[in-house]
């Protein structure tokens, strides 16, 4: 079960609404809301949002490390975080960077900084 809400998380960036929940999740994969959070649970200990966040966040990744560079405003909202502020936040939390910070770092190793 955990592939399925994978491969559609992958194939169809359900992240980018800022609104997606375990209960939209649930009637796109059309499987009960708790079988989902208990997938989650038991195969990566993260809760449903948690989970969609850690989406979101790799995403983030790879808007940041585009040769085009993106706006971290534009960035935030394509990965379906509400504000730049909560994007920042979280990314900061997981990464212990700024998103700044992270996309000098590629920059540089990929000779383009």
């Amino acid at each position: 079960m955990l592939n399925q809400i994978e491969q559609y998380l992958l194939e169809n960036h359900p992240f980018q609404d800022p609104g997606l929940n375990r209960e939209k999740l649930a009637k796109a994969l059309q499987i009960s809301e708790r079988a989902i959070a208990n997938a989650i649970k038991e195969n990566k200990g993260m809760t449903v949002v948690e989970y969609i966040n850690a989406a979101r966040l790799d995403y983030c990744r790879h808007l940041l490390s585009s040769p085009h560079p993106i706006v971290l405003k534009e960035i935030a909202e394509e990965s379906g975080f509400g504000t730049p502020r909560t994007f920042q936040r979280q990314f900061r939390d997981k990464y212990g960077m700024t998103p700044s910070q992270y996309r000098k770092i590629i920059l540089e190793q990929e000779g383009r900084g």
